[in-house]
C-alpha cells in the first residue's frame, strides 16, 4: 500500500427484497423504497434494495433466488413456502383508520345505479372482472364467498375478465360499464378516492361484512396480511436482524408512512388461507383434482338435492343387491341338480361336488354378511334423513317458514354419513378389480402427521386417551400418494383410540433406506383390549371388525382396514399386526417414498 493514499471501503453486500407491484412498479417503489433506507440504517453492514414485481415475476425470482427477501399478497406467500420453503419473519400491520389490523379481506363491487345487482346471486350470467386468476385478494377471496352463495365464477357467469396490475383498472372498468361487476383488494377503493381517481358513491359494495377494528369497505372473510419472508438460501443470522428491525419501527416513522402501515409484528397464522385453497383446490391443492361431494354439498344445496341424491344412490345399491342375489339362487339350483346326478351317477366325483357345494355355502355367507351389514349402515342414515325431513315438512306445512338449521344440518351429515359408506364400497370394489390408482405429491410429513391428529383428538378426549408422537425423520418432504396415507394413517389410528379406554395412543415414525429407496414406518401403538388370536388372522379381510361383542358396541362396516392395506399394497409397501389380547395392539405402516431435496425444501423455524 502506497502512503498518503485514501483507503478505499469494501462494498457492502446488497441484499434484494422483492415486492409485489399490485398498484404498479412506481407505486410499489414510493411504497417500500423507505422500508430498505429505514433497514439500511438499522443494519449498516448490508445494503438493501428493492425490486418490484408481478406475480409471475415474483414466482420466477424466488425459484431462481435472484431476491433474499419478498414483500408479497398472502395467497402467493403461502405457495412458494409450500414449493420454494420460503419462511416468514414478519407480518404487516395495515393502517385502518388510525388502527394497526394484521388481517385484510376483498371488497365485491358495482355501479351504484345498477338496480338489478344487489346481492352476490345477482352476479350469476353477468360480465365479472378481478385482477388475476391466481391473485388471492384479486379474486380468490370472492371466489370462495360466490361459491358459498351458489354462484361459480368459472361457469356461471357471462365472461370471467382479468385486468392484471394495476389493479385500479378493475374499479375503471366497472365505471365505464364495460362489466358489470368486479372485486380487488379491500382498501383500494377509497385509497383511489383520496387520490381523487374515482368517487366512492358512484359505486356500490356487494355482501358487505362488518368485521372488528376493521372499518374498510369489504365484503369477504379475514385473512392474515403480507408477510415479511426470507428465502432459504438467506443467513438466519441476517434474518433475525431484519426481523427485529421490523417489528422495531416506530408507527411514525418514515417508512411506516410511506407504506400507509403501523409497522409490523410477529409471524401470524396463516392456515385460513390453506382453507381457502384447499376448498377451491387452488396453489399447493391444485393436484387434489377436481371438486368433490363433500365440496358442493358445503355450496349449500338444498336438502331436497341431497335427498334426492341418496334415494338415487340407495335405488341403484338395491338394484345390484337382487341381480346378486338371483346369481345366487341360480347357483344353488345348479348345485341341487349336479348332487341328485352325482347319486346317480359314480363316487368318484363327491370330492369335486363337495368343493362346489362350499363355494356356493361361502358365497351365501358372504350375501348374507353383505346384505346384513350395508342394510344396517345404510339405514341409520337414512332413518335421519327422512326422520329430519319429515320435521322440516311438517313445519313448512304448518306455515313455520324458519327451520332449525340444526334439523337441515343432521340431513346434511347424514347424506354425508351415506356417501362415505358407498365410497368405501367403490374403493373396496376398485381394490378388487384392479382398477384402483394412485396419485403422487410433495408433501410435509409433520403437516400430514398434524392433520391426522386434529382429526383423531376428539375421539380421543371422548375415550380418556391421551395422543402422542415420536418423530425420528432427518427430513420432512417427501413424495408419495399423500391421500391415501393419510386415509390409512387415520384408519388405524380411530381403531387404537375406539378400542383404548384412559391410555395411550402413540404414532412412532421411523425411516429406512435414503433418496429414492426411502422406507417410511408409521407405528400406531396402543395399550387397549388387543385382539384375540382367531381375529387376528381376519382383522384385514372386508366387513370385518372385531369380535361379536366389538361388532355390537362400534358401528362400521369393518371396510377401513381392509382398503387402507390395499392401497399401502398398491403404493408398494403393507400394513402389518403385532398384538396381545388385553395388553394392547401395534400396526406398522409402511410405504415407499421418494425424499425431496432437503435443503432446497427445509423451512426454518
Amino acid at each position: 500500500m502506497l502512503a498518503g493514499l485514501p483507503v478505499q471501503a469494501e462494498p457492502l453486500p446488497v441484499y434484494k427484497i422483492g415486492v409485489l407491484a399490485f398498484r404498479g412498479e412506481d407505486k410499489a417503489l414510493k411504497r417500500w423504497s423507505p422500508t430498505a433506507d429505514y433497514l439500511n440504517r438499522q443494519i449498516p453492514s448490508a445494503n438493501f434494495t428493492v425490486i418490484p414485481l408481478d406475480l409471475e415475476q415474483m414466482r420466477h425470482a424466488v425459484e431462481e433466488q435472484q431476491v433474499d427477501f419478498v414483500i408479497t399478497n398472502t395467497g402467493q406467500y403461502v405457495e412458494l413456502e409450500v414449493f420454494y420453503g420460503v419462511a416468514r419473519i414478519a407480518t404487516l400491520k395495515n393502517k385502518i383508520n388510525g388502527r394497526a389490523s394484521s388481517a385484510f379481506g376483498a371488497v365485491i363491487f358495482t355501479r351504484a345505479d345498477r338496480d338489478d345487482i344487489n346481492t352476490i346471486r345477482d352476479i350469476k350470467g353477468k360480465r365479472f372482472m378481478g385482477v388475476k386468476r391466481t391473485g388471492f385478494g384479486g379474486f380468490q377471496m370472492a371466489w370462495r364467498e360466490m361459491l358459498e352463495y351458489g354462484v361459480n365464477p368459472l361457469k356461471d357467469l357471462e365472461s370471467l375478465e382479468f385486468s392484471g396490475f394495476p389493479q385500479d383498472s378493475v374499479a375503471f372498468a366497472v365505471r365505464d360499464g364495460l362489466v358489470d361487476a368486479g372485486t380487488f383488494r379491500s382498501e383500494t377503493l377509497e385509497q383511489m378516492a383520496q387520490e381523487g381517481k374515482i368517487q366512492l358513491r358512484d359505486f356500490k359494495v356487494l355482501h358487505p361484512q362488518q368485521h372488528p377494528n376493521y372499518n374498510m369497505l369489504v365484503s369477504t372473510r379475514l385473512y392474515p396480511a403480507w408477510p415479511f419472508a426470507r428465502l432459504n438460501h438467506t443467513s438466519r443470522e441476517l434474518s433475525e436482524k431484519v426481523a427485529s428491525a421490523l417489528l422495531s419501527m416506530p408507527q411514525d416513522s418514515e417508512a411506516a408512512l410511506a407504506g400507509e402501515i403501523m409497522g409490523w409484528t410477529i409471524p401470524v397464522d396463516y392456515q385460513p388461507v390453506h382453507e381457502l385453497m384447499r376448498a377451491l383446490r387452488v396453489g399447493p391443492y391444485a393436484g387434489l383434482g377436481e371438486i368433490t361431494w363433500k365440496d358442493l354439498v358445503k355450496q349449500y344445496w338444498i336438502w331436497l338435492s341431497v335427498v334426492g341424491i341418496a334415494l338415487i344412490l340407495l335405488t341403484a345399491m338395491t338394484l345390484v343387491l337382487r341381480k346378486t342375489n338371483r346369481k345366487l339362487q341360480d347357483t344353488q339350483q345348479q348345485l341341487e341338480k349336479h348332487q341328485q346326478e352325482l347319486v346317480d351317477t359314480v363316487h368318484a366325483r363327491t370330492a369335486d361336488l363337495v368343493v362346489m357345494r362350499d363355494q356356493a355355502l361361502s358365497a351365501s355367507e358372504a350375501k348374507s354378511l353383505f346384505l346384513s351389514k350395508v342394510s344396517h349402515e345404510l339405514r341409520t342414515p337414512l332413518n335421519a334423513i327422512i326422520g329430519y325431513t319429515e320435521i322440516i315438512y311438517d313445519e313448512l306445512r304448518e306455515g313455520n317458514r324458519r327451520i332449525d338449521i340444526q334439523d337441515v344440518d343432521k340431513v346434511r351429515i347424514s347424506a354425508l354419513h351415506l356417501l362415505s359408506i358407498i365410497t368405501d364400497l367403490l374403493d373396496i370394489t376398485r381394490l378388487e378389480k384392479g382398477t384402483a390408482c394412485i396419485v403422487k405429491s410433495t408433501f410435509s410429513i409433520s403437516q400430514l402427521i398434524g392433520d391426522v391428529m386434529s382429526r383423531a383428538q376428539p375421539l380421543a378426549a371422548k375415550n380418556g386417551n391421551r395422543l402422542q408422537v415420536r418423530n425420528h425423520l432427518g427430513h420432512d418432504r417427501v413424495e408419495t400418494d399423500k391421500v391415501r396415507l393419510q386415509d390409512a394413517l387415520e384408519h388405524v389410528l380411530d381403531n387404537a383410540c375406539k378400542y383404548t379406554s384412559e391410555g395411550i395412543v402413540t404414532i412412532d415414525i421411523e425411516q429406512h433406506g435414503d433418496g429414492d429407496n426411502t422406507m417410511l414406518d408409521f407405528h400406531v401403538i396402543d395399550n387397549g383390549m388387543g385382539i384375540s388370536p382367531e381375529q387376528r388372522e381376519r382383522i384385514f379381510n372386508v366387513f370385518v371388525q372385531g369380535d361379536d361383542s366389538t361388532t355390537r358396541r362400534f358401528d362400521g362396516l369393518g371396510l377401513g382396514l381392509a382398503k387402507s392395506r390395499g392401497y399401502c399394497r398398491l403404493m408398494g409397501g403393507d400394513i402389518t399386526l403385532s398384538t396381545e389380547q388385553g395388553k394392547g395392539s401395534e400396526f406398522i405402516i409402511s410405504v415407499p417414498v421418494k425424499v425431496v431435496d432437503y435443503t432446497r425444501y427445509q423451512v426454518s423455524a
